[in-house]
C-alpha cells in the first residue's frame, strides 16, 4: 500500500461497517482512503436483494440488447449513454427507479453529444487535465457523478474529445 496515495473504495451502502473497518485497516498502512457509498436501484418503487426476484427485463444482458437496439452500430454512443443514465441520472443514491424511457433518452443524448464533440475542436492534453481537476474535490481521484453531470447542461459547450475517449468511451 506504500506505493499509493490515495485508495478508494465503493461499495453497498448496507456494507457501510465492514467499510468502516476496512477503510481504518488501509489507513494505518499508509494512503488516504476515501470511502464512496454506492445506493442499489430501485426498481418499481422497490430495493430488494436479487435473491428476492423481481429484476427479470433489467439484467445487463437485457439493458444492453435494448441499448444495443436504440444506437445501432455506434458503440460509443451505447457506452456514454449507459455511462450518462447510471452515473448522472440516477446518481450514486437511491432516488429513482429504473426507467427506460430515461435510458434510451440518455443514449439519445449520447449520440448528440459525441456528435457535437466530434464536430468541435478539440483541446490540448492540459486542458484535459484542467478539466478533471475541478471535478476532484481536493481528492487524488475524480467524482464521476459531478463529471458526468458536468456534460449535460444545455447550453454547454461540446465535450471536448479527449476528455470523452480518456473517460467514457
Amino acid at each position: 500500500m506504500a506505493g499509493y496515495d490515495e485508495v478508494v473504495l465503493l461499495y453497498d451502502h448496507e456494507l457501510d461497517t465492514d467499510y468502516q473497518l476496512l477503510s481504518r485497516v488501509l489507513t494505518r498502512l499508509g494512503p488516504a482512503v476515501r470511502r464512496v457509498p454506492l445506493g442499489r436501484v430501485p426498481i418499481d418503487g422497490q430495493i430488494a436483494s436479487a435473491r428476492h426476484g423481481g429484476w427479470r427485463g433489467h439484467t445487463v444482458g437485457v439493458l444492453l440488447g435494448e441499448a444495443a437496439e436504440k444506437c445501432g452500430d455506434d458503440t460509443e454512443a451505447l457506452r456514454l449513454g449507459m455511462r450518462l443514465y447510471f452515473v448522472a441520472t440516477l446518481g450514486p443514491g437511491q432516488r429513482e427507479s429504473f426507467r427506460h424511457d430515461l435510458l434510451r433518452k440518455c443514449l439519445s443524448m449520447a449520440a448528440r453529444l459525441l456528435e457535437r464533440s466530434r464536430a468541435g475542436v478539440a483541446v490540448g492534453t492540459g486542458d484535459l487535465f484542467d478539466a478533471l481537476d475541478r471535478h476532484r474535490r481536493g481528492h487524488a481521484y475524480v467524482d464521476p457523478y459531478q463529471l458526468t453531470c458536468s456534460l449535460l447542461g444545455r447550453r454547454r459547450p461540446a465535450p471536448d474529445p479527449g476528455l470523452l475517449s480518456a473517460v467514457y468511451l
